[in-house]
């Protein structure tokens, strides 16, 4: 029996299951075995805390009519919009999604209900552009964003238009900002600004996504950009990038990375946001330099 199988057995073991949802605890070992990628640590409490939070997950995941979500709450609540759902974690909710292993569709059934469907995504302050965005980074799937652009520029704008303040930083009910009533009360408040500021940077990255494929990342630091529509050898493209834009990424070399690795270049994502940012900005004028064929 593998090791994580002893957690799984303690939870269900300890747990009523009041309330069944999609997935029902004897259900819980095939689901985890197929969709959950699979942590070993040395700190115990770690890993089982790891496998706890995904045999939790798995019970909030819920069929409808309209597709699968993932709930808050597993009993109804009076303040939940249709099918029980609410969206004030859908962030976190998607950030869980993304990563498992071959129920790609779940995510995307779940961002679509708040998009497109019968879901309430302004009911409580979201990163929801951001969180598209992330997304489509992880499962490689920028056409997905792309033409979400439509709805996620509706949703930025409708909240400019209700909670933008003259002074330019956005303003929230505390309530509305799912914080409760709390001592800090209604106002200018750092989270909704914080969001606003992801969402901004997340429609900005979609609309100008460059034309490069990338390798869906699975629980590393590294991306592994395919760069080969560039026409150019990935030595060749990184020597152009530092020449031209001071950016110093790694080639694809066969000799290091392997026989798979020519026309691809390595980007390390172990830094501040600051720096990824400003990576990826002059990444993109060095692209935008090469479709305009200024390589000389």
């Amino acid at each position: 029996m593998d090791s994580w199988h002893k957690y799984i057995e303690k939870f269900n073991r300890n747990d009523e299951e009041s309330i069944q949802q999609m997935i029902p605890n004897d259900e819980a070992y095939d689901w985890i075995e197929a969709q959950v990628p699979k942590f070993e640590c040395p700190d115990k409490t770690i890993e089982e805390t790891y496998y706890f939070r995904w045999w939790t997950f798995r019970k909030h995941i819920k069929e409808t009519p309209k597709g699968r979500i993932i709930t808050e709450f597993l009993p109804e609540v009076s303040w939940a919009g249709p099918f029980n759902s609410i969206n004030a974690a859908s962030g976190h909710h998607i950030a869980e999604a993304r990563w498992l292993v071959q129920d790609r569709s779940l995510a995307k059934e779940y961002i679509l209900f708040w998009l497109k469907g019968e879901g309430d995504e302004r009911s409580y302050s979201s990163w929801i552009v951001f969180s598209v965005y992330q997304y489509a980074l992880v499962v490689d799937d920028k056409d997905f964003a792309i033409s979400l652009l439509p709805q996620l520029e509706k949703y930025y704008e409708r909240v400019k238009e209700s909670n933008l303040a003259q002074c330019g930083l956005f303003w929230s009910d505390d309530d509305r900002d799912a914080m409760e009533r709390s001592i800090s009360g209604c106002g200018l408040r750092p989270t909704l600004n914080s969001y606003m500021f992801a969402n901004a940077y997340a429609l900005a990255r979609i609309a100008k996504m460059p034309g490069i494929t990338c390798m869906k990342p699975d629980a590393t630091f590294l991306l592994f950009p395919d760069i080969s529509a560039t026409g150019m050898e990935s030595g060749a493209l990184v020597d152009f990038l530092i020449e031209k834009v001071k950016l110093a990424l790694v080639p694809g070399t066969p000799k290091f990375f392997g026989p798979g690795a020519a026309g691809h270049i390595r980007i390390c994502l172990s830094t501040s946001q600051e720096v990824l940012e400003e990576g990826m900005n002059r990444l993109q004028r060095g692209l935008e330099l090469i479709a305009q064929g200024k390589t000389a």
